[in-house]
C-alpha cells in the first residue's frame, strides 16, 4: 500500500524512513528526481537498496539474514550488534526485527 506510514514514519509499498530515502539520494544511490511517495520509485529504490545491503555484507556469514535484518532495523544497528555481540548478534535484535527475520525464513 503506497499510502501506508509505519508508527516509526516510514512510508509507501517498500517502508521506506526519510531518513534512508534522503541517504539514498545524497549517496546517489536512487536519482534526485525519485519520489518517496511514487510507487514505481520506491519499487526500484527497494531493489537498489536491498543490492547496496547485499554489497555491504560480501563475504560475511548469514550475508543474507545480515542484509534483512539491515533494512529492518537499519546497517548500523547491525553494524553495532555485530560489534558489541560478535555471532550472537541475532540474539540481540530488535523484537520488530527478530520477528521479521523469522517471518523471512519461511520463505528462505
Amino acid at each position: 500500500n503506497q499510502g501506508a506510514v509505519s508508527s516509526s514514519g516510514a512510508r509507501g509499498v517498500a517502508q521506506f524512513l526519510p531518513s534512508t530515502w534522503k541517504s539514498m539520494k545524497e549517496n546517489k544511490l536512487i536519482p534526485s528526481w525519485f519520489d518517496i511517495d511514487n510507487e514505481s520509485h520506491q519499487r526500484v529504490a527497494h531493489l537498489i537498496y536491498l543490492d547496496h545491503l547485499w554489497g555491504m555484507w560480501y563475504g560475511q556469514p548469514e550475508r543474507i539474514a545480515l542484509m534483512a535484518a539491515s533494512y529492518n532495523a537499519g546497517p548500523g544497528t547491525i553494524q553495532e550488534l555485530l560489534k558489541e555481540h560478535g555471532t550472537e548478534w541475532k540474539s540481540y535484535l530488535p523484537e520488530e526485527t527478530s520477528k521479521y527475520l523469522t517471518s523471512l525464513h519461511r520463505y528462505i
